[in-house]
């Protein structure tokens, strides 16, 4: 027997499909998104390059030092596209001067980093 397809509910995207939406959603609002997510990636793999020519004591440090760069880079092009995400719906929510209780206190970016001078 063959199993029936009932319609259903759709499929959520997958991981790298949600990542490539918001990164499309900044992208409309942030023009220089791209340049800071190229630098967030290579500046760990470059730190990493260096200590691969620093540490050089075997193959197996010419091997782990860069693709720890590469795992640190996405990690660091990951948290930095959220938190500009994050940043760009917030703006956008008070660009229409919606009422500030529709707003969670945890989404505004501004008000979670802590104020100097008190």
């Amino acid at each position: 027997m063959a199993k029936d397809k009932k319609p259903g509910a759709p499929k959520p995207p997958g991981r790298i499909k949600q990542m490539v939406q918001i990164y499309q959603n900044t992208k409309q609002y942030d023009r220089n998104i791209t340049l800071i997510l190229v630098l967030c990636f290579v500046a760990p793999v470059a730190l990493a390059v260096v200590a691969a020519l620093v540490f050089n004591n075997n193959i197996f440090g010419w091997i782990l030092w860069p693709l720890t760069g590469i795992l640190v880079g996405i990690l660091v092009v990951m948290i930095v596209l959220g938190r500009r995400e994050i940043a760009d719906v917030y703006n956008r929510l008070v660009s229409l001067k919606a009422d500030p209780v529709g707003i969670p206190k945890g989404m505004d970016p501004y008000k979670a980093r802590p104020q100097r001078g008190r």
